[in-house]
């Protein structure tokens, strides 16, 4: 019995007319052809320029609203500098309507701000370090300050429906929004600190953003201490609260980003 062929080199199955002459290739141009050479930073040009006009875009339609709503971020921030260490002058704000509703805009305004200052100061850096684009810089930061803002509204909202409490929980969320007014305020200085710093030590600015908002931190858990002990809570109840919704999320935070380095 006769063993079955390998046919994985065999082209018996293509049969040639002895008569076709075979040419090659290059053959069929002739010298009138005319090659095109395309550049190899192509792509890098393209980039850099959707890289302009987004920044351009995303500045020029902040520009129109800081001139739409200069009057209430007048009013709101100087009534949060002069609040910056006193409790009451923060709660004050409370007792008229318009008044919150001109920090809560302010505090809107200061989230785009950030993300504003963060693509002109470290969009070099963030992108030959780990290929992250300014746009997605932008709304990772956006995307950040929203989940975080739902998850504190959650869990201040349920820890006032358990203790039956609800009002020192609504003014801690709104102490929240103050500081995040002083964060951007300390944020706005690296739009000229990067212009004087070699690119090379970029993370002395990052440190700087560390010490700044640990500060501001550090503040604002005063703060909460105060508006919970006032509403005679326990201190018990307080470092529960502490562990539970101000320390955890941001030692998850920590962990994501030094975990992602």
């Amino acid at each position: 019995m006769s063993q079955p062929k390998d046919t994985l080199f065999i082209t018996d199955s293509v049969q040639r007319n002895p008569s076709v002459q075979i040419i090659p290739a290059d053959s069929l141009w002739g010298a009138e052809t005319t090659s095109v050479i395309i550049p190899g930073n192509l792509y890098s040009n393209y980039a850099s320029h959707v890289s302009a006009y987004f920044k351009s875009g995303v500045t020029l339609v902040y520009l129109i609203v800081l001139l739409l709503f200069f009057k209430t971020l007048a009013t709101t921030l100087t009534t949060i500098l002069k609040g910056f260490f006193n409790l009451k002058v923060q709660l004050s704000i409370e007792d008229r309507l318009a008044d919150t509703r001109q920090r809560n805009t302010t505090a809107l305004i200061s989230v785009f701000t950030i993300a504003i200052v963060f693509i002109y100061t470290f969009d070099n850096y963030l992108l030959a370090k780990h290929g992250i684009k300014e746009h997605s810089v932008f709304l990772g930061i956006l995307l950040f300050f929203t989940g975080f803002w739902i998850f504190k509204t959650i869990v201040l909202r349920f820890t006032g429906w358990i203790t039956k409490s609800p009002t020192p929980f609504n003014l801690i969320g709104k102490i929240g929004y103050n500081h995040l007014i002083f964060a951007s305020i300390l944020t706005l200085p690296l739009l000229l600190l990067h212009l004087v710093i070699n690119s090379n030590d970029i993370t002395i600015l990052f440190y700087y953003l560390l010490i700044c908002y640990l500060l501001i931190y550090l503040i604002y858990l005063s703060r909460v201490r105060q508006t919970i002990i006032s509403h005679h809570f326990s201190h018990v109840f307080y470092i529960l609260y502490l562990c539970t919704a101000e320390i955890l999320p941001v030692a998850l935070l920590i962990n994501f980003i030094l975990s992602n380095q």
